[in-house]
């Protein structure tokens, strides 16, 4: 988790929480993470790699009780998708949140690199002081205003994701695969076998699979591609995921 990275290279304690049985994050166990003085909190809804979402009375309540040095980042890269679903709503506009986002997902603009903060003017303020020199591009700066002005292509991005997903689901519901509940646009299965071998199968069919992320290491997490390409995914996993007939 490159959050993480950067605040080590600060000098900075970083201190895992690992989520819950139910791949959810524990909440209770982060709060006692926390000491006396500043920090920061980070959590990440919907959540990167499993796809969940935390409820969002949950993380008031958690906020509520977060010491009073700390701050909170919720990471709503995945936002879009998750609008509509059970318990998720942002936190945009509590005082004691920084909210991130990114023009990496439902913007396609990955290779741009563009990302934002929303927060109070105190938290901005101090965030400002680790400023760099450096900025984004102004190609990036124009793509990220252009995709801002486009609400209808948001918005058709939007239904094409969700559309992909619900038909992954279909997919795997008819294969009796175990998939992790989830918000974005990827899904979690599991497979019993490790996620590394898996990967090569696939890449040596053309099919390229996101990489571990232990210790979820019987996972392969899949990003939703077009129609076309989920249907040669599915073509090839039938080949050679699915165990042959046993004969008595």
């Amino acid at each position: 988790m490159l959050i993480a990275t950067y605040a080590r290279a600060a000098a900075a304690e970083v201190v895992p929480v690992a989520l819950t049985a139910g791949f959810e994050h524990d909440l209770q166990a982060m709060l006692k993470a926390t000491g006396i003085g500043a920090g920061l909190v980070y959590v990440c809804n919907p959540n990167n790699p499993t796809g969940g979402v935390t409820p969002s009375d949950d993380l008031a309540e958690f906020i509520a009780r977060v010491p009073s040095g700390y701050a909170v980042l919720v990471d709503e890269a995945y936002h879009h998708f998750a609008t509509g679903c059970p318990g998720y709503a942002t936190l945009l506009g509590h005082p004691r949140v920084i909210v991130a986002r990114t023009f990496s997902k439902v913007y396609g603009m990955a290779g741009m690199r563009v990302g934002y903060a929303i927060a109070s003017e105190k938290l901005t303020a101090a965030m400002c002081v680790h400023q760099l020199d450096t900025n984004i591009s102004v190609v990036a700066a124009a793509g990220a205003m252009a995709s801002l002005e486009d609400e209808a292509g948001t918005h058709a991005a939007v239904r094409r994701t969700l559309a992909d997903r619900n038909e992954f689901l279909r997919q795997a519901k008819l294969r009796n695969l175990a998939v992790l509940p989830c918000a974005a646009n990827f899904a979690m299965i599991r497979t019993g076998q490790s996620a590394s071998a898996i990967n090569q199968k696939f890449a040596k069919q053309g099919i390229h699979i996101g990489r571990p992320f232990p210790p979820l290491n019987d996972f392969i997490r899949i990003t939703f591609g077009t129609p076309s390409e989920m249907k040669r995914f599915w073509t090839v996993w039938d080949r050679i995921m699915t165990p042959p007939p046993s004969y008595c």
